[in-house]
């Protein structure tokens, strides 16, 4: 019996499509391994929609804490201005300045 060595470079492990990707967890994640994050995006969009900006961000701190979205920064930022919308309202009252 004729065994071949083989051999893997942790480089060829996050190599997806040629391409390499910078973290394991990316490399998952182009591979479709990971569940996405399209119920959480649906769960924020319809909350910025219809909530406060106080009750998204509860909402985006529970999704955090108990669901563990697996790209929780792309989410950050696509709705960050609904969560922070009342602190900037806040700052442009007590400032006077619509600069911030």
């Amino acid at each position: 019996m004729l065994l071949r060595a083989i051999t893997t470079s942790f480089q060829e492990l996050r190599t997806v499509n040629g391409q390499v990707c910078a973290t394991y967890r990316e490399a998952c994640q182009e591979l479709n391994l990971l569940e996405n994050d399209a119920h959480w995006d649906t769960s924020l969009a319809d909350a910025s929609a219809t909530a406060s900006p106080q009750q998204i961000r509860t909402l985006f701190a529970i999704i955090l804490t108990t669901c563990f979205p697996s790209n929780p920064k792309d989410l950050w930022e696509k709705y960050k201005d609904y969560t922070s919308e009342d602190i900037l309202h806040h700052l442009h009252a007590m400032n006077q300045n619509l600069d911030i």
